[in-house]
């Protein structure tokens, strides 16, 4: 982060308009949806460890509110697999950061109450398992964080979405990218230009 240690975290700049969510192809915005999250993971990122790290970034009206960086603690035998645990691990605080959202914008008021969660992935093996609603014999391993996921969107916590991994601002915290990436993901963040 060198090249933006001098650029500060921006909030409201657009004055309670939303952002365009990245990679979407209509240019509208998410208006039932101001807190809006992207998870991301490496696949056994950790030369010592071979762990995977999850990237979880967290907007709130286009904000950022929340970017956090974290190695796994299990090691992954697949990308899907790292994916599988970076998106369970954000369907287990969905409900709490909802109700810190409901809090602070006046408790269940019906203007900016938000129902659900949008958790964006760019993993099509996550989203594919979660609509199959079932797991093969192969994924068997994989039950208790697909049973935490498939609950979470069962019962409207969340909306799993898939977005092109380029456009996935949370693939700046796990991972060294190419400068124009960097810089793309890094002005979504901070806001500030």
């Amino acid at each position: 982060m060198y090249h933006t240690k001098d650029r500060p975290l921006t909030f409201g700049r657009h004055k309670g308009e939303l952002s365009p969510i990245p990679g979407s192809k209509s240019s509208s915005t998410n208006a039932e949806t101001p807190l809006v999250t992207y998870v991301d993971a490496d696949h056994a990122g950790c030369k010592d460890s071979a762990k995977s790290t999850s990237g979880t970034v967290i907007t709130m009206f286009g904000g950022t509110i929340y970017c956090k960086s974290k190695k796994q603690g299990k090691v992954s035998n697949s990308t899907g697999m790292a994916e599988l645990y970076a998106v369970a691990n954000m369907a287990r605080k969905a409900e709490h950061y909802l109700q810190v959202y409901d809090d602070i914008s006046g408790h269940r008021s019906k203007i900016h109450h938000q129902k659900y969660m949008p958790i964006h992935t760019d993993s099509n093996v996550v989203v594919k398992m979660i609509e199959r609603g079932y797991l093969s014999s192969d994924t068997k391993h994989l039950r208790i964080a697909f049973h935490e996921v498939k609950d979470a969107v069962s019962d409207g916590t969340i909306k799993l979405y898939h977005i092109p991994g380029e456009d996935n601002p949370a693939d700046i915290v796990t991972k060294s990218l190419p400068r124009v990436t960097h810089e793309k993901h890094a002005d979504f963040l901070l806001q500030d230009k």
